[in-house]
């Protein structure tokens, strides 16, 4: 089954792909949110190329488990996302992996302008790989 992983954010949304079989996920890339029209169209083109089955979305919760203002944000661009694409939609809890891509980045002594470019598609294989070692989801 391949699943698409993603990280959404306000300006950027990366993206990410993988097998459940192999249990590997793979940086796929990373897209401006420019409108929600040409994201979904982003999405749908992914799921095509790819032959997609389902898709994990990160979401963003605070340390104490409770739900951001992002998490409502995402919540909210995953609903938009099920009404245009039949496909099964989860989300997982992506504390911390912005900041794991980001120290991920840095030690491959990467420059900030290259990091920037590769951080969110960086963010949705860690959430994907999560989700292959841990299998926990957020009911959406």
């Amino acid at each position: 089954m391949n699943i698409l992983s993603i990280d959404y954010g306000e300006r950027r949304i990366g993206f990410a792909i993988g097998n459940s079989n192999r249990k590997i996920a793979t940086p796929l890339s990373v897209i401006h949110n420019v409108s929600l029209d040409s994201v979904i169209e982003n999405i749908i083109q992914v799921v095509k190329n790819y032959e997609i089955d389902s898709i994990i979305i990160g979401i963003p919760l605070n340390e104490d488990s409770t739900e951001s203002m992002q998490a409502t944000r995402v919540r909210d661009f995953c609903s938009k996302v099920k009404k245009k694409i039949n496909l099964t939609i989860m989300g997982i809890d992506e504390r911390f992996t912005s900041v794991n891509s980001e120290k991920l980045l840095l030690d491959l002594d990467m420059s900030r302008k290259k990091r920037k470019k590769y951080i969110d598609s960086i963010a949705a294989t860690i959430i994907l790989q999560s989700y292959f070692e841990n299998n926990e989801t957020i009911l959406l």
